[in-house]
């Protein structure tokens, strides 16, 4: 509450100063001024995003996160997340190519949350990916009786150095020196509060690939807080 307050409140009045600005109500802008508010908004937008990122992992870390299940198609909910980023991926020249099984049809989880995974898991990969890359997002069902979605999203950037790649999914860190390394973090916890886990493969100059097992219908994991309960305190209780 205090993260929302102290930080949401003055943002909030710096996103709608800098919208009023780039309007021009108040007044005709030079091409350098209007090139400075857009440099606010996206900054701006940028700081949203990660104390979003800091009250959800709080929230989780907490034990508080619940999801909201229901059936949709995971092939939009791919298709919309790619829309998010589609933009900044052509202005990187960066192909973005959807590979989804047929037989993936409805599954039953949180929304939200999956499209949250989706983008956060694109937006890593264009980050690490130069002008002309390529960014590969996998859905398939390598058993279909055992009703497990492999979603995976690969690039052929950079790459991940060997002993960076356990601490990737940590909360703030980052595989470079640009954001918060939030993104990852929140990708493996929502995964993982669906019932699924996350992996990760990479190797210096040949790309990198993050796959999550994803159950078709979510059977969500009981909160950190019931499971850390030893014996004296469930007696207690």
């Amino acid at each position: 509450q205090n993260v929302s307050y102290q930080l949401r409140s003055p943002l909030t009045t710096i996103l709608g100063y800098a919208e009023l600005l780039e309007s021009e109500k108040p007044g005709e802008l030079t091409d350098k001024q209007r090139e400075q508010v857009v440099s606010i908004l996206s900054a701006a937008d940028h700081l949203s995003k990660v104390i979003s990122n800091i009250l959800d992992l709080a929230m989780i870390e907490a034990g508080r996160m619940e999801l909201e299940l229901s059936e949709f198609s995971l092939r939009t909910a791919i298709e919309d997340s790619v829309d998010l980023v589609i933009s900044t991926a052509e202005n990187t020249k960066v192909r973005v190519e959807i590979l989804c099984d047929d037989r993936i049809g409805e599954v039953y989880a949180d929304e939200r949350r999956i499209k949250q995974v989706m983008f956060n898991l694109l937006t890593n990969a264009l980050r690490f990916t130069g002008p002309g890359g390529h960014i590969k997002i996998e859905a398939s069902k390598p058993v279909p009786s055992e009703n497990i979605i492999r979603l995976a999203v690969s690039d052929n950037g950079k790459g991940i150095a060997p002993e960076r790649q356990s601490s990737v999914f940590d909360s703030f860190t980052s595989g470079d020196t640009r954001g918060a390394g939030l993104g990852l973090a929140l990708v493996r916890s929502f995964v993982e509060l669906h019932g699924g886990d996350v992996k990760m493969k990479s190797s210096p100059g040949s790309g990198t690939s993050v796959i999550c097992h994803i159950p078709e219908m979510a059977s969500p994991r009981a909160s950190r807080t019931e499971l850390e309960l030893g014996p004296e305190a469930v007696a207690a209780r």
